[in-house]
């Protein structure tokens, strides 16, 4: 069976650096889409309070909206959180309204949580799997669903405790996947990242993922930590540097085994590309992830038949 190829676009900043460094791929017309953090004007906000976005930012999304190229990334739902909060009540109410304000052909959340009483400024943290967390995975879920009118999905976790947590995690996504027809965004330099960590084989903890259910995959770089002189640093998915060699291997086998691909993203932050030469490398990423999914689609689906 012969396979569309995706879309290959960028995550979109409103940022006058991210401008400077995608104009030339705007230009050459080769953003086929684009992802947008969907509550990026209010999701960060106590209150959900709006932050005004330049006018030129708005003139793209709607450009791509009204061209069917356009998806939405949540980053503040905290959807693993153990209890419903008001703050989680109005991000829906808000996430609705984008929803209906402008179209979205998708929309994604992080898998894991980042909030708890108080505290909801985090790094997003893993969840036991069990039973009880499966349940509360598909109830948020169905209200992401429910809010948004469009299909939805979560995004595989950078941040792990252990092995047992990277080991574990494409089981429990894919319950709570299967329970409300959801998709996963495979973020290949997370799985990398999870493997690095806790010593794991890359390729072997990818096909853990139910690959079937990826209709999105993320393409980023990040950064190293040493938590000690000379101890071994551990990798994190900042997404402030350039996709690393190691992660290729990776994008490759997600190409070749995921038949129902739609659309392969790039992500960087924009207050990493204020310098021409990080620009450039920023482009030269784009560019390899286009030869990548091309070579891919001329080769075919042999391995993974």
């Amino acid at each position: 069976m012969t396979r569309t190829p995706p879309r290959v676009g960028l995550n979109f900043l409103p940022e006058g650096d991210f401008r400077a460094a995608a104009l030339p791929l705007f230009e050459a017309g080769l953003v086929d889409a684009l992802e947008r953090d969907i509550d990026y004007a209010w999701g960060s906000h106590p209150r959900g309070e709006r932050r005004d976005e330049p006018a030129w930012a708005l003139e793209i999304l709607d450009a791509y909206a009204a061209d069917d190229a356009l998806y939405g990334h949540g980053v503040w739902m905290s959807v693993m959180s153990g209890r419903w909060t008001s703050r989680q009540e109005r991000w829906i109410a808000q996430l609705t309204d984008e929803c209906r304000a402008r179209r979205y052909r998708h929309v994604s959340e992080h898998f894991g949580w980042l909030s708890a009483g108080p505290f909801w400024r985090n790094t997003m943290l893993p969840a036991p799997y069990t039973p009880a967390t499966v349940a509360l995975g598909v109830d948020r879920l169905r209200r992401l669903a429910d809010a948004v009118g469009c299909p939805v999905g979560l995004e595989n976790l950078g941040m792990g405790l252990g092995p047992v947590d990277a080991q574990e995690q494409g089981a429990f996504l894919g319950e709570i996947l299967d329970a409300v027809d959801g998709f996963l965004l495979l973020d290949v330099h997370n799985v990398w990242t999870q493997a690095h960590n806790a010593r794991l084989d890359p390729l072997a903890l990818l096909r853990t993922y139910p690959l079937a259910r990826v209709r999105e995959l993320h393409v980023s770089g990040g950064d190293w930590y040493e938590p000690a002189p000379g101890a071994r640093p551990i990798r994190l998915d900042s997404h402030d540097g350039d996709v690393p060699g190691d992660v290729w291997p990776l994008v490759a086998e997600a190409l070749a085994c995921c038949p129902a691909l739609e659309v392969v993203f790039l992500e960087r932050r924009g207050q990493t590309l204020g310098r021409e030469p990080d620009r450039a490398a920023y482009r030269a990423d784009f560019l390899a992830l286009r030869a990548a999914v091309e070579a891919a689609f001329d080769v075919g689906e042999e391995r993974c038949a």
